[in-house]
Protein backbone atom coordinates (compact mmCIF):
# COMPACT_ATOMS: atom_id res chain seq x y z
CA UNK A 1 0.00 0.00 0.00
CA UNK A 2 3.09 2.39 0.18
CA UNK A 3 2.61 3.33 -3.54
CA UNK A 4 -0.58 4.96 -2.51
CA UNK A 5 0.73 8.37 -1.16
CA UNK A 6 3.10 8.48 -4.26
CA UNK A 7 2.07 11.28 -6.80
CA UNK A 8 1.56 9.22 -9.93
CA UNK A 9 -1.28 7.70 -7.69
CA UNK A 10 -2.92 11.05 -7.81
CA UNK A 11 -2.30 12.12 -11.22
CA UNK A 12 -3.13 8.56 -12.51
CA UNK A 13 -6.70 8.39 -10.08
CA UNK A 14 -7.03 12.17 -12.24
CA UNK A 15 -6.74 10.56 -15.58
CA UNK A 16 -8.93 7.42 -15.21
CA UNK A 17 -12.01 9.88 -13.58
CA UNK A 18 -11.60 12.00 -16.70
CA UNK A 19 -11.77 9.07 -19.00
CA UNK A 20 -14.77 7.57 -17.25
CA UNK A 21 -16.25 10.86 -17.14
CA UNK A 22 -16.22 10.65 -21.36
CA UNK A 23 -19.08 8.27 -21.04
CA UNK A 24 -21.19 11.04 -18.87
CA UNK A 25 -23.22 13.99 -20.25
CA UNK A 26 -21.98 17.00 -18.65
CA UNK A 27 -24.04 19.96 -19.79
CA UNK A 28 -23.39 23.86 -17.63
CA UNK A 29 -25.85 24.28 -15.30
CA UNK A 30 -25.63 28.14 -15.78
CA UNK A 31 -24.63 30.33 -18.47
CA UNK A 32 -23.47 29.56 -22.40
CA UNK A 33 -23.08 26.63 -23.53
CA UNK A 34 -19.07 26.32 -25.23
CA UNK A 35 -19.37 24.06 -28.31
CA UNK A 36 -15.74 23.62 -28.85
CA UNK A 37 -15.06 22.91 -25.34
CA UNK A 38 -18.13 20.00 -25.45
CA UNK A 39 -16.32 19.12 -28.46
CA UNK A 40 -13.03 18.54 -27.59
CA UNK A 41 -14.00 16.85 -23.93
CA UNK A 42 -15.87 14.38 -26.42
CA UNK A 43 -13.19 13.80 -29.47
CA UNK A 44 -12.78 10.34 -30.77
CA UNK A 45 -9.22 10.71 -30.52
CA UNK A 46 -9.52 11.63 -27.00
CA UNK A 47 -11.90 8.58 -26.11
CA UNK A 48 -9.92 6.28 -27.86
CA UNK A 49 -5.84 7.62 -26.70
CA UNK A 50 -8.01 7.26 -23.34
CA UNK A 51 -9.31 3.65 -24.06
CA UNK A 52 -5.39 2.51 -24.18
CA UNK A 53 -4.24 3.53 -21.47
CA UNK A 54 -7.16 3.15 -19.02
CA UNK A 55 -5.98 -0.59 -18.48
CA UNK A 56 -2.32 0.37 -17.37
CA UNK A 57 -3.93 3.08 -15.41
CA UNK A 58 -6.16 0.37 -13.77
CA UNK A 59 -3.69 -1.76 -12.80
CA UNK A 60 -1.36 0.96 -10.94
CA UNK A 61 -3.69 2.30 -9.02
CA UNK A 62 -5.76 -1.23 -8.37
CA UNK A 63 -3.39 -4.11 -8.33
CA UNK A 64 -2.40 -3.83 -4.69
CA UNK A 65 -5.68 -5.20 -4.17
CA UNK A 66 -5.10 -8.63 -5.49
CA UNK A 67 -2.19 -8.86 -2.84
CA UNK A 68 -4.14 -7.07 0.51
CA UNK A 69 -7.67 -8.98 -0.44
CA UNK A 70 -6.79 -12.87 -0.16
CA UNK A 71 -10.20 -14.56 -0.65
CA UNK A 72 -9.42 -18.30 0.52
CA UNK A 73 -11.65 -21.59 0.41
CA UNK A 74 -14.63 -22.68 -0.38
CA UNK A 75 -17.42 -20.18 0.02
CA UNK A 76 -21.42 -20.75 0.88
CA UNK A 77 -24.33 -18.38 0.18
CA UNK A 78 -24.89 -18.44 4.39
CA UNK A 79 -21.25 -18.40 5.15
CA UNK A 80 -21.32 -14.98 3.39
CA UNK A 81 -23.89 -14.01 4.86
CA UNK A 82 -23.09 -15.05 8.55
CA UNK A 83 -19.21 -12.90 7.77
CA UNK A 84 -20.39 -10.04 6.14
CA UNK A 85 -23.36 -9.18 9.18
CA UNK A 86 -20.22 -9.48 11.65
CA UNK A 87 -18.30 -6.91 9.29
CA UNK A 88 -21.29 -4.35 9.81
CA UNK A 89 -21.60 -4.78 13.15
CA UNK A 90 -17.93 -4.30 13.61
CA UNK A 91 -17.95 -1.20 11.76
CA UNK A 92 -20.64 0.09 12.83
CA UNK A 93 -18.96 0.18 16.50
CA UNK A 94 -15.81 1.38 15.31
CA UNK A 95 -17.06 4.44 12.98
CA UNK A 96 -19.20 5.53 15.30
CA UNK A 97 -16.30 6.47 17.87
CA UNK A 98 -13.78 7.33 15.49
CA UNK A 99 -16.06 9.95 13.48
CA UNK A 100 -17.65 11.63 16.73
CA UNK A 101 -14.44 11.71 18.80
CA UNK A 102 -12.61 13.44 16.03
CA UNK A 103 -15.70 16.09 15.61
CA UNK A 104 -16.01 16.56 19.03
CA UNK A 105 -12.23 17.44 19.74
CA UNK A 106 -11.69 19.57 16.51
CA UNK A 107 -11.85 23.16 17.08
CA UNK A 108 -13.01 23.63 13.61
CA UNK A 109 -15.60 21.50 13.05
CA UNK A 110 -17.77 23.44 10.21
CA UNK A 111 -14.01 22.98 8.42
CA UNK A 112 -13.84 19.45 8.75
CA UNK A 113 -17.42 18.80 7.59
CA UNK A 114 -16.51 21.20 4.35
CA UNK A 115 -13.48 19.03 3.83
CA UNK A 116 -15.48 15.31 3.93
CA UNK A 117 -18.19 17.52 1.85
CA UNK A 118 -15.54 18.18 -1.40
CA UNK A 119 -14.19 14.45 -0.63
CA UNK A 120 -18.09 13.54 -1.30
CA UNK A 121 -17.94 15.75 -4.12
CA UNK A 122 -16.39 14.11 -6.82
CA UNK A 123 -18.64 11.19 -6.67
CA UNK A 124 -21.78 12.45 -4.95
CA UNK A 125 -22.36 14.92 -7.89
CA UNK A 126 -22.55 12.47 -10.56
CA UNK A 127 -23.94 9.65 -7.81
CA UNK A 128 -25.08 5.90 -9.61
CA UNK A 129 -23.22 6.69 -12.69
CA UNK A 130 -21.34 3.50 -12.22
CA UNK A 131 -24.38 1.86 -11.59
CA UNK A 132 -25.92 2.92 -14.73
CA UNK A 133 -23.76 1.15 -16.83
CA UNK A 134 -24.77 -2.65 -15.20
CA UNK A 135 -28.55 -1.91 -15.93
CA UNK A 136 -27.76 -2.78 -19.63
CA UNK A 137 -27.83 -6.05 -21.49
CA UNK A 138 -30.17 -8.70 -20.53
CA UNK A 139 -29.37 -10.81 -17.08
CA UNK A 140 -32.89 -12.22 -15.98
CA UNK A 141 -34.68 -10.89 -12.86
CA UNK A 142 -31.19 -9.25 -10.81
CA UNK A 143 -31.19 -6.84 -13.93
CA UNK A 144 -34.78 -5.31 -12.47
CA UNK A 145 -33.97 -5.32 -9.25
CA UNK A 146 -30.40 -3.60 -10.14
CA UNK A 147 -32.70 -1.20 -11.98
CA UNK A 148 -35.09 -0.58 -8.69
CA UNK A 149 -32.17 0.88 -6.82
CA UNK A 150 -30.98 3.41 -9.58
CA UNK A 151 -34.09 4.75 -10.19
CA UNK A 152 -34.05 5.18 -6.54
CA UNK A 153 -30.82 6.99 -6.78
CA UNK A 154 -32.32 9.26 -9.76
CA UNK A 155 -35.48 10.15 -7.58
CA UNK A 156 -37.89 8.07 -9.62
CA UNK A 157 -37.23 10.66 -12.23
CA UNK A 158 -38.43 14.00 -10.26
CA UNK A 159 -34.94 16.13 -10.59
CA UNK A 160 -36.04 17.91 -6.89
CA UNK A 161 -35.52 13.97 -5.31
CA UNK A 162 -32.57 13.12 -7.32
CA UNK A 163 -29.66 12.47 -4.47
CA UNK A 164 -26.91 14.60 -6.58
CA UNK A 165 -29.65 17.46 -6.35
CA UNK A 166 -30.05 17.05 -2.72
CA UNK A 167 -26.18 16.73 -2.13
CA UNK A 168 -26.20 20.11 -4.44
CA UNK A 169 -28.11 21.80 -1.55
CA UNK A 170 -26.65 20.58 1.11
CA UNK A 171 -23.28 22.04 0.17
CA UNK A 172 -24.59 25.51 -0.60
CA UNK A 173 -25.82 24.85 3.16
CA UNK A 174 -22.32 24.68 3.80
CA UNK A 175 -21.35 27.51 1.81
CA UNK A 176 -20.13 25.31 -0.48
CA UNK A 177 -19.89 25.85 -4.89
CA UNK A 178 -21.78 23.23 -5.96
CA UNK A 179 -20.29 23.21 -9.32
CA UNK A 180 -19.27 19.68 -10.97
CA UNK A 181 -15.30 19.71 -10.30
CA UNK A 182 -15.26 23.22 -8.93
CA UNK A 183 -12.83 21.75 -5.95
CA UNK A 184 -11.00 19.50 -8.44
CA UNK A 185 -7.36 20.63 -7.00
CA UNK A 186 -8.21 19.11 -3.30
CA UNK A 187 -9.60 15.61 -4.44
CA UNK A 188 -7.32 13.14 -2.53
CA UNK A 189 -6.11 10.14 -4.44
CA UNK A 190 -8.47 7.79 -1.65
CA UNK A 191 -11.38 9.70 -2.17
CA UNK A 192 -11.27 9.68 -6.08
CA UNK A 193 -10.42 5.49 -5.66
CA UNK A 194 -13.53 5.37 -4.23
CA UNK A 195 -15.59 6.69 -7.24
CA UNK A 196 -12.82 5.13 -9.90
CA UNK A 197 -13.30 1.89 -8.57
CA UNK A 198 -17.10 1.27 -9.18
CA UNK A 199 -16.23 2.43 -12.79
CA UNK A 200 -13.17 -0.06 -12.85
CA UNK A 201 -15.52 -2.72 -11.91
CA UNK A 202 -18.22 -1.62 -13.82
CA UNK A 203 -16.69 -0.85 -17.40
CA UNK A 204 -15.48 -4.48 -17.69
CA UNK A 205 -18.20 -6.59 -17.22
CA UNK A 206 -16.15 -9.30 -16.40
CA UNK A 207 -15.98 -7.88 -12.85
CA UNK A 208 -19.75 -7.80 -12.76
CA UNK A 209 -19.73 -9.90 -9.59
CA UNK A 210 -16.93 -8.31 -7.89
CA UNK A 211 -19.52 -4.86 -8.42
CA UNK A 212 -22.43 -7.21 -6.70
CA UNK A 213 -19.96 -7.46 -3.60
CA UNK A 214 -19.32 -3.84 -3.69
CA UNK A 215 -23.06 -2.88 -4.35
CA UNK A 216 -23.96 -4.92 -1.14
CA UNK A 217 -21.07 -3.93 1.13
CA UNK A 218 -21.73 0.13 0.16
CA UNK A 219 -25.40 0.14 0.71
CA UNK A 220 -25.72 -1.90 3.86
CA UNK A 221 -22.96 0.46 5.48
CA UNK A 222 -24.52 3.41 4.43
CA UNK A 223 -27.71 2.79 6.37
CA UNK A 224 -25.51 3.42 8.83
CA UNK A 225 -22.46 5.63 8.19
CA UNK A 226 -25.28 8.36 6.55
CA UNK A 227 -26.49 8.55 10.08
CA UNK A 228 -23.27 9.60 11.81
CA UNK A 229 -22.54 11.76 9.07
CA UNK A 230 -25.67 13.83 9.25
CA UNK A 231 -25.14 14.05 13.10
CA UNK A 232 -21.49 15.55 12.02
CA UNK A 233 -23.26 18.34 9.58
CA UNK A 234 -26.20 19.17 12.30
CA UNK A 235 -22.90 19.49 14.94
CA UNK A 236 -21.06 21.95 12.57
CA UNK A 237 -23.85 23.83 11.43
CA UNK A 238 -26.47 23.85 14.08
CA UNK A 239 -29.64 22.00 14.27
CA UNK A 240 -31.58 23.54 11.59
CA UNK A 241 -28.76 22.55 9.47
CA UNK A 242 -30.54 20.91 5.68
CA UNK A 243 -29.22 17.14 6.49
CA UNK A 244 -31.94 15.24 3.59
CA UNK A 245 -28.95 13.87 1.61
CA UNK A 246 -27.55 11.59 4.42
CA UNK A 247 -31.02 11.44 6.11
CA UNK A 248 -33.06 9.80 3.02
CA UNK A 249 -29.89 7.32 2.29
CA UNK A 250 -30.04 6.19 6.40
CA UNK A 251 -33.54 5.67 5.31
CA UNK A 252 -33.31 3.83 1.71
CA UNK A 253 -29.89 1.94 2.22
CA UNK A 254 -31.72 -0.03 4.91
CA UNK A 255 -33.65 -0.84 2.13
CA UNK A 256 -31.12 -1.41 -0.67
CA UNK A 257 -28.84 -3.45 1.40
CA UNK A 258 -31.21 -6.07 1.85
CA UNK A 259 -32.08 -5.86 -1.62
CA UNK A 260 -28.31 -6.22 -2.67
CA UNK A 261 -28.35 -9.11 -0.95
CA UNK A 262 -32.03 -10.76 -1.08
CA UNK A 263 -32.70 -10.08 -4.58
CA UNK A 264 -29.51 -9.64 -6.22
CA UNK A 265 -26.81 -12.13 -5.03
CA UNK A 266 -29.40 -14.64 -3.62
CA UNK A 267 -30.67 -15.20 -6.99
CA UNK A 268 -27.44 -15.08 -8.76
CA UNK A 269 -25.86 -17.09 -6.64
CA UNK A 270 -28.72 -19.49 -6.71
CA UNK A 271 -28.58 -19.61 -10.81
CA UNK A 272 -24.90 -19.52 -11.46
CA UNK A 273 -23.66 -21.55 -8.22
CA UNK A 274 -20.99 -20.70 -5.26
CA UNK A 275 -18.56 -20.35 -8.14
CA UNK A 276 -19.67 -16.99 -8.64
CA UNK A 277 -18.91 -15.90 -4.49
CA UNK A 278 -15.62 -15.80 -3.99
CA UNK A 279 -15.65 -12.53 -6.83
CA UNK A 280 -18.53 -11.50 -4.32
CA UNK A 281 -16.52 -11.54 -1.55
CA UNK A 282 -13.22 -9.88 -3.13
CA UNK A 283 -16.02 -6.85 -4.23
CA UNK A 284 -16.84 -6.22 -0.85
CA UNK A 285 -13.57 -6.63 0.84
CA UNK A 286 -12.10 -4.32 -2.19
CA UNK A 287 -14.55 -1.60 -1.54
CA UNK A 288 -14.28 -1.76 2.49
CA UNK A 289 -10.66 -1.52 2.23
CA UNK A 290 -10.65 1.55 -0.06
CA UNK A 291 -13.19 2.92 2.29
CA UNK A 292 -11.17 2.42 4.95
CA UNK A 293 -7.90 4.12 3.66
CA UNK A 294 -10.30 6.85 2.55
CA UNK A 295 -11.38 7.47 5.88
CA UNK A 296 -8.03 7.31 7.60
CA UNK A 297 -7.06 10.17 5.03
CA UNK A 298 -9.73 12.62 5.87
CA UNK A 299 -9.32 12.03 9.78
CA UNK A 300 -5.15 11.93 9.50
Amino acid sequence: MDELVAPSHLQAQRLLQTIYEQDLVFLPAEGRLDRSEMNAFYADEHRVAGQVVRPTLERHVFAWLDDEVQVTGPWTLDAFKSWSDTVMNDNRMTTESGLMRFLSTSRKPRDVVRCFLVQCAGDFLTEASAMARNVLGNFGIAQSELFKILIDEYGYGVHEKKHSTIFERLMHEAGLNSGLHHYWQFYTASSMALTNYFHFISCNHRHFFRYLGALFYTEASLAFSTRLQSRAVKMAFGAEADTLYFDEHAHIDLHHGRMAFERLIVPVVGRFGDEVLPDIVRGFEEFRLLQDVADRDLLA
